[in-house]
C-alpha cells in the first residue's frame, strides 16, 4: 500500500500505565506511532518499568510533545525539558542506546506522540 491513514481516535492497541495514563498506538506500515496520555505525577520508574521491566526508556525516537510539559532525565546525566509544541529526538550516541528517564512535571495532564 503506498499511502495509509490511521486515526488515534481508533487505535489498534491502548496501552494503560501503571497508574497515570495511557498510550494509543497505531501501526503504519510495520512502524508504530504512540499518542501518549501522561496525568499529574506519571514517572517511568512508577508507570512503565513495572510493565516494560527495565529502569529506563530503551528506545530511540523522535517525539513531539502536544500539552503540558516533560523533564527527561538521559542516563548519561543530561537533563531535557521539553514542552508543548517542541519535538524530541532520542538517539543512540554510539553503542548502547543512551536511555532516559522520563517525567513529566506540570501538574495538568499532557499528551505527546511518539
Amino acid at each position: 500500500m503506498a499511502a495509509e491513514v490511521k486515526s488515534f481516535s481508533s487505535p489498534d492497541e491502548v496501552r494503560a500505565f501503571q497508574d497515570h495514563g495511557q498510550a494509543k498506538a497505531v501501526d503504519l506500515g510495520g512502524h508504530t506511532v504512540l499518542e501518549g496520555t501522561f496525568e499529574p505525577g506519571w514517572k517511568w520508574s512508577e508507570d512503565v518499568k513495572p510493565i516494560a521491566g527495565t529502569d529506563s526508556c530503551q528506545a530511540a525516537h523522535f517525539g513531539y510533545v502536544l500539552s503540558g510539559s516533560m523533564t527527561v532525565h538521559m542516563d548519561d546525566g543530561q537533563d531535557l525539558e521539553i514542552a508543548a509544541g517542541e519535538i524530541e529526538r532520542k538517539r543512540r550516541l554510539g553503542l548502547p542506546l543512551i536511555p532516559a528517564l522520563p517525567f513529566f512535571q506540570d501538574r495538568a495532564q499532557a499528551t505527546a506522540v511518539r
